[in-house]
């Protein structure tokens, strides 16, 4: 593989990604090296998944991530998931599994998904399409056995996302991008090489490799400012808001985002530490003790109230999330409208209501006393 600043930069990254997820060099890897003059991974050795959609930035990371895997002794193949959504979607997935395998991935598995018109109606096209995706990640990594997943987001999607975020919530939480390691409720492990690398550099390590790559028509490379409206909300703040952003604050303005975002997340995730302490410091010892993995229900109001306001906003929703689970309802959407709600009834006693958090549930002021209830007869939970 001819090297470049830009491929030099991306292997620098994955690896460096690799081994923050416990994935550097296999103890064999050597070995096997010198054995084989080639790099060969043992046959047991653990899995790498890419995400590839067949455009620039996941074909430069099957690329380099190849290349890293095959040093740190571990199996590379790649997902490739055919929303069916566009006219030419199989074939353009099957292109993307020649690629990949031409790049040095073992496999290249591709999923045909149907998205179901009911999300699409409920939550739009473009979110119904990514839980659909990421449905068929999960299940092709607990079919594989795989160690992680890598997404293909570049710096240009960080700083996307955090002006996404600002668009979509009022949350401090909006503005933290997406992590570089991410472990979802089904237990996949999700992995981001490539959020330090800009969308310039995968341009250029696939022109160096001679790789041809697809461009989504919906990521509006193509179409004229005036005829911007319908595309996807992402795509409009790439194609209009990112160009006027730079005009205003120049180049700069992408990296600056971006290293927002990082700095956000961990600011974000010391908070939330402190909040999770704080949330189980104020609850109110039940007469019959608990697990210690089972939520409290009430709260002392008094002790609540003393927070500083950024950690009192995050008990609160962490009060709310308590309650939407005490009925097995996800009220994520309302969340931040619930959480201050509460923190209105935990600091102003007078004049503020209970907490409706679902059909069944309501966080509710009982004296000194935060709990969750029931609704119609507002019986502890």
């Amino acid at each position: 593989m001819v090297s470049s600043p830009s491929l030099k930069t991306a292997i620098g990254a994955v690896r460096g990604c690799f081994e923050q997820a416990g994935l550097g060099p296999q103890p064999d890897a050597l070995a096997r090296h010198n054995e084989h003059g080639t790099h060969r991974p043992a046959p047991d050795a653990p899995l790498v998944l890419v995400a590839c959609s067949g455009g620039r930035d996941s074909l430069a990371l099957t690329a380099v991530a190849a290349l890293v895997a095959g040093m740190n002794g571990l199996r590379l193949a790649t997902i490739i998931v055919d929303h069916q959504l566009q006219p030419g979607s199989a074939a353009v997935a099957a292109q993307a599994a020649r690629i990949c395998e031409s790049l040095g991935a073992e496999r290249a598995f591709v999923r045909t998904v149907r998205v179901p018109e009911a999300d699409i109606a409920r939550v739009g096209t473009e979110a119904a399409a990514r839980t659909a995706r990421y449905t068929a990640f999960a299940a092709a990594a607990e079919e594989t056995g795989a160690a992680a997943v890598c997404l293909a987001h570049t710096r240009d999607d960080q700083a996307e996302t955090v002006l996404l975020g600002a668009l979509r919530s009022p949350s401090p939480a909006a503005f933290a991008g997406m992590p570089a390691l991410h472990c979802d409720s089904s237990g996949v492990l999700y992995l981001r090489p490539f959020l330090d690398v800009p969308r310039s550099a995968t341009t250029a390590i696939c022109r160096r490799l001679g790789v041809d790559w697809w461009d989504d028509p919906t990521n509006g490379d193509n179409v004229p400012e005036g005829e911007r409206g319908s595309l996807p909300l992402r795509s409009r703040v790439r194609q209009s808001v990112m160009p006027a952003l730079e005009a205003v604050g120049g180049l700069a303005a992408r990296d600056h985002l971006a290293r927002f975002a990082a700095r956000q997340r961990q600011d974000q995730e010391y908070l939330d530490a402190v909040a999770r302490r704080e949330f189980r410091r104020c609850a109110v010892p039940e007469a019959d003790p608990v697990d210690e993995g089972v939520a409290p229900s009430r709260w002392d109001a008094a002790r609540l109230r003393s927070l500083p306001p950024a950690i009192r906003r995050r008990v609160c929703g962490l009060v709310v999330e308590a309650a939407a689970a005490a009925d097995g309802s996800d009220h994520r959407a309302q969340l931040e409208r619930q959480a201050d709600q509460l923190e209105h009834l935990v600091v102003r006693a007078r004049g503020a209501g209970d907490v409706r958090v679902s059909c069944a549930t309501t966080v509710a002021r009982r004296g000194h006393v935060i709990e969750l209830c029931q609704n119609d007869r507002y019986g502890s939970i």
